[in-house]
């Protein structure tokens, strides 16, 4: 790990953070080592970045911060809601403590007239793989980008640059959930993607054909699931 303190009579340490977040791709392009990615303390110092004198990079920092501020709270909330739901679902099909269920005939462990089907009986997996011919860019998602409900960030490559991986195509609906150590649960719903949006081949793609995308996702991260 390289870290710095910016001079703050010619910088502002929050304008440079962003700013090396916009260059991401250009170290990971230079970052190449023998055996695995490493980013020399010699590598990191070649970089020559375009900056405005420091009273316009705090007012960029200023801007940008409370966008910041604005994308973490709405996260936040779409995370409870998100944990209100599965708190229903839980309660509804694992507890079976769904409306009118004290009425309800249980058979072998579901209710009258509901059934249980495969995952497969209700959803495709991985259903389009980018062909090698492939020219153009992509916007590109790797495991380590994901967490438990969300997406955290996507790289841009041109497809001959992108990792060998980049293979799996994603559309509206879709899951995404991650066969690599899946006990991390890497997984999330992709909503309105780019057209250009390809995961990792580390992903199980599952496509919904037979019923709405939070049913199956709601049940595929059960712990039940997960453990299975």
């Amino acid at each position: 790990m390289i870290g710095f303190i910016a001079d703050e009579s010619k910088s502002d340490a929050r304008f440079i953070k962003y700013k090396l977040d916009t260059v991401k791709r250009h170290y990971q392009q230079v970052s190449q080592g023998a055996a695995q990615d490493n980013l020399s303390l010699e590598k990191l110092l070649s970089f020559k970045l375009k900056v405005p004198p420091p009273e316009a990079q705090r007012e960029i920092a200023e801007v940008l911060s409370a966008y910041d501020e604005l994308m973490e709270n709405n996260r936040r909330r779409m995370g409870l809601l998100e944990e209100a739901a599965r708190l229903l679902y839980r309660e509804w099909f694992v507890r079976l403590r769904f409306p009118g269920h004290e009425h309800a005939r249980i058979t072998n462990g579901i209710p009258e007239r509901w059934e249980r089907k495969r995952l497969d009986a209700v959803a495709e997996v991985n259903r389009a793989t980018l062909p090698g011919g492939y020219d153009g860019e992509i916007e590109y998602v790797d495991i380590a980008s994901v967490v438990p409900g969300q997406i955290t960030e996507t790289t841009t490559f041109a497809f001959q640059d992108a990792p060998s991986r980049a293979r799996r195509v994603v559309q509206h609906g879709d899951i995404i959930w991650s066969c690599v150590r899946p006990n991390r649960r890497s997984h999330a719903v992709i909503w309105k993607p780019s057209d250009n949006l390809i995961v990792s081949t580390g992903f199980a793609v599952i496509t919904p054909t037979g019923a709405p995308s939070t049913s199956p996702y709601f049940a595929t991260t059960t712990d039940a699931f997960v453990g299975y």
